[in-house]
């Protein structure tokens, strides 16, 4: 886009004799220097006012910044999708809680109606499986919680991503 307004840059230098005389004599030589300098713009397809190259150029301006914005939403997208992810696990895990929590409840009532003998056996055994479901649930809650907190603090750039070898 700047380069037809950068100059053509030049130098020479022309070094020397020059000799002649009168009738025919060539005994007085002496030395003859010549230096020049130029600057040079062209001008047309290449160089200034070469508008093809100019709308061009703009075109490839428009396309990155476009591509850039892109990129940008993408990143965007990436990070409240996460996001909303870490939440929605967050909310679940409080519900886990909360389900073994009634589920440890459950247990202890039902243990104490079986020492007064009001309670089955069965309903001890039910209570235990759910008590252990529950806590599976509850770990495997925590783990998604946390790998989607380490998936948002990498989309975020809070972190750099594993080296590969």
């Amino acid at each position: 886009m700047y380069g037809p307004l950068i100059p053509s840059v030049g130098a020479q230098a022309f070094v020397g004799g020059l000799g002649g005389g009168t009738g025919g004599s060539t005994g007085n030589f002496g030395e003859s220097e010549d230096y020049l300098a130029t600057l040079s713009w062209r001008i047309g397809p290449g160089g200034l006012f070469d508008f093809g190259r100019i709308h061009v150029a703009d075109a490839r301006w428009c396309g990155t910044k476009l591509s850039q914005e892109k990129t940008l939403d993408a990143i965007a997208g990436q990070v409240v999708e996460v996001a909303t992810h870490v939440r929605s696990l967050a909310d679940q895990l409080d519900t886990v809680k909360k389900m073994l929590a009634a589920a440890e409840e459950a247990l202890r009532l039902s243990q104490e109606r079986k020492e007064f003998g009001v309670a089955v056996v069965l309903e001890t055994i039910q209570s235990e499986q759910e008590l252990t479901r529950t806590r599976t649930d509850y770990a495997t809650t925590i783990a998604e919680f946390n790998k989607a907190q380490y998936t948002l603090k990498q989309t975020v750039g809070a972190m750099s991503a594993p080296q590969t070898r």
